[in-house]
């Protein structure tokens, strides 16, 4: 089989691609990568290099509408693989009609749709067939992940967050609780790994650049790990990796229960669900203050884990590829 993925131009980790190379070098399936370029005679190009395949893998790319119409009457399956709401804006104003057209169009040339949690598949479902789209969350592979160690004390505890500076912005929102945080628990400090910062006036922080060598280890040195979103349509799309890595690291966390994040966390069972500032006040009080709470819930996550092992959700995406539709 030659498959193709559709990507991005752009530089950085691909997840949802990335991670499954090695799979499909077992399986014997051809590979190649297509990065859509900015020049108009470039991508025509690069669209018909691509249509030689016999699966093109369209990996959260937004086309023109005209090049899913060019890729639909290809002789050639298309599968759209997105887990972001990309038919919307990241900020307000949210809606974006030109977005939405390219989507719709996407998704109506694809012959399947591969969305990164229920919600991005109801949207999908407005324009297709149900049983044309699938739902795969975006995985770990769980034999990187080492397992945190409840048998190590530390006078410290440090709730943690792991992310970019583009979502840096859930997290600053909870600056207030943090302060408040700080007086309370001389013992507590905030830990973030990302590529921007803050500060905080009460509350130790502690500044690391992320690292792809150095993300297990950090996720680990976190006792809670955090996850706080806006309830919008944007962030409803969001695919809760964070929470998926803590989990694979087996500590509890405190999330906004948006979108796939009350999934990934059942409420007092992996972690617990804040919904205002005095919720993540009180939800982050208890397991600041109680270990074996901690450590409960971060076994129950580690357990929870295997769902989102990228060897088991390979499987399934291999199946939905080998079971695509014949050609058009």
């Amino acid at each position: 089989m030659k498959l193709c993925y559709l990507l991005h131009n752009r530089d950085g980790k691909f997840y949802r691609y990335e991670q499954y190379l090695p799979f499909f070098a077992e399986k014997n399936v051809n590979i190649s990568v297509v990065q859509l370029k900015s020049n108009i005679f470039s991508r025509l190009n690069n669209l018909f290099k691509a249509s030689l395949s016999d699966v093109i893998i369209v990996r959260r790319k937004l086309l023109q509408p005209w090049e899913s119409v060019f890729l639909f009457l290809r002789s050639c399956k298309v599968i759209f693989d997105f887990d972001d709401a990309i038919l919307f804006k990241s900020s307000p104003p949210y809606y974006s009609f030109v977005r939405k057209i390219k989507f719709i169009a996407l998704v109506k040339a694809s012959d399947v749709i591969i969305a990164g949690n229920s919600y991005l598949k109801e949207l999908a479902a407005k324009y297709t067939k149900q049983e044309k789209i699938y739902i795969l969350p975006t995985t770990v592979d769980l034999s990187k992940y080492k397992q945190k160690d409840y048998t190590v004390k530390s006078s410290k505890v440090t709730i943690g967050w792991i992310g970019s500076k583009s979502t840096l912005k859930y997290l600053k929102e909870l600056i207030p609780v943090f302060n408040k945080l700080g007086e309370k628990y001389k013992n507590l400090k905030l830990k973030i790994v990302a590529d921007a910062f803050f500060d905080c006036d009460k509350l130790s922080v502690e500044k690391k650049a992320w690292n792809y060598d150095d993300e297990v280890d950090d996720l680990i040195s976190f006792d809670i790990g955090l996850m706080p979103l806006d309830d919008n349509v944007w962030s409803k799309g969001k695919c809760s990796f964070k929470l998926i890595q803590y989990l694979a690291v087996g500590i509890p966390s405190v999330c906004s229960p948006v979108g796939m994040n009350c999934d990934v966390i059942e409420n007092g069972e992996q972690g617990l669900w804040a919904t205002s500032l005095d919720d993540w006040g009180n939800q982050l009080s208890k397991l600041i203050e109680d270990i074996d709470l901690r450590k409960k819930m971060g076994l129950a996550a580690h357990k929870k884990a295997c769902l989102y092992d990228q060897a088991y959700i390979f499987d399934k995406f291999y199946k939905i590829i080998c079971d695509t539709q014949e050609p058009k």
